[in-house]
């Protein structure tokens, strides 16, 4: 592989590290090391921005009774725009919208980690859940 056809982000490695001593594939190449992959990944990214939006996700959430897992919130959204599997990253582009949303104020997390990776600093979450927030006299 060429340095040309590298990815710029993780320079060929296929891995980043997230903290010292934790690595992942690399989220900007999808673990492939290669510029190709990494320019269509950042595509795809894009696309997801455009389609899935913080009132399509904000709507879903405001018909939820009770949890709903981050699995629910995005499968639900593939549905509603007919996207074929892989077609595009909706789970990243949900949770980060819930993400948004909860530092908004709008849901609050329900879910304890799924693991600790570096003591109480680092942790997984797999499928998480969210609330919405009650308001008074709602």
């Amino acid at each position: 592989m060429t340095n040309d056809d590298k990815c710029t982000a993780c320079l060929g490695s296929a891995t980043e590290e997230v903290v010292p001593g934790l690595t992942r594939a690399c989220r900007a190449c999808a673990g492939t090391g290669r510029r190709r992959e990494q320019l269509i990944w950042g595509l795809a990214h894009l696309e997801a921005e455009q389609l899935i939006t913080l009132p399509v996700v904000r709507d879903l959430v405001r018909q939820a009774r009770g949890p709903f897992h981050l699995s629910e919130v995005a499968d639900t959204v593939r549905a509603m725009l007919d996207l074929p599997a892989g077609r595009l990253p909706v789970g990243p582009r949900v949770r980060d919208l819930l993400l948004q949303m909860e530092a908004a104020g709008e849901i609050v997390m329900v879910s304890a980690p799924d693991e600790l990776l570096d003591g109480t600093e680092v942790v997984l979450h797999r499928d998480p859940a969210w609330e919405r927030v009650r308001t008074l006299g709602v």
